[in-house]
């Protein structure tokens, strides 16, 4: 059965949220010279959990056990916008999320009125408060990118190609320091998303599972891993 990402609903605000790297670290490797070291983030993944997810509709009950079903347990992906009030350009609105589904209908940006580009085939950028997009091409572990667009804050949360990076130094013009080092090469021109997304699979033990009170109301946390497979696709 081939993999499927799927949208999570974003009327399903969670009360709160845990959203963190977890390392994949081995047993510290202790040199002659009696220093030592782990992998560190090169080998790290998020981690998010949904805490407190309303069920006090019969839309929002039948949302989610829609989406459950669609997860078929960690055997499907889904996709959720990271509630951080934090971020770059705050919570999640309307606008925002209109934004992201025109970048999504035009990668290489938007066409004139009569559905044209400009001869190298790009489109007008559509850029949001934040938006950066890479000056130049970055490889796979690049953890310094060169761009182009407005400064971002350090300490924010940014996607590119759908994976989350922290972005930890912006103190020289004009470039970027993320962690985890960048997952995949990227080429000039691509987005650096302050609004970021999060891909993953649930790793709730059964998380069908669920009780509503005798008014038919509750709540329900889930926990999803990020999923890194899909750097081999």
């Amino acid at each position: 059965m081939a993999t499927t990402i799927y949208d999570w609903p974003e009327d399903l605000l969670p009360g709160s949220y845990q959203f963190y790297p977890v390392f994949q670290t081995t047993d510290r490797a202790e040199a002659t010279n009696g220093f030592s070291r782990s992998l560190g983030y090169v080998a790290a993944s998020w981690r998010l959990k949904l805490e407190n997810i309303p069920q006090y509709t019969s839309d929002q009950v039948r949302k989610l056990r829609k989406i459950v079903g669609y997860m078929g347990g960690d055997t499907q992906l889904v996709r959720i916008r990271l509630p951080d009030l934090y971020g770059a350009g705050g919570r999640l609105t309307q606008e925002k999320y209109d934004i992201d589904q025109r970048r999504k209908q035009y990668p290489k940006g938007e066409p004139f009125s009569d559905g044209t580009f400009f001869d190298d085939g790009y489109g007008f950028a559509i850029e949001s408060d934040y938006t950066q997009f890479l000056e130049q091409d970055s490889g796979l572990n690049d953890q310094r990118l060169y761009v182009s667009g407005l400064t971002l804050p350090e300490g924010v949360y940014v996607s590119i190609d759908d994976f989350m990076y922290t972005v930890v130094d912006t103190s020289t013009p004009g470039q970027i320091d993320i962690r985890p080092p960048l997952r995949k090469a990227a080429t000039a021109g691509t987005a650096i998303e302050s609004e970021p997304v999060f891909i993953g699979y649930c790793i709730t033990s059964n998380p069908g599972a669920y009780s509503l009170n005798s008014a038919g109301n509750g709540r329900v946390t889930l926990e999803f891993q990020e999923d890194l497979r899909r750097l081999r696709e």
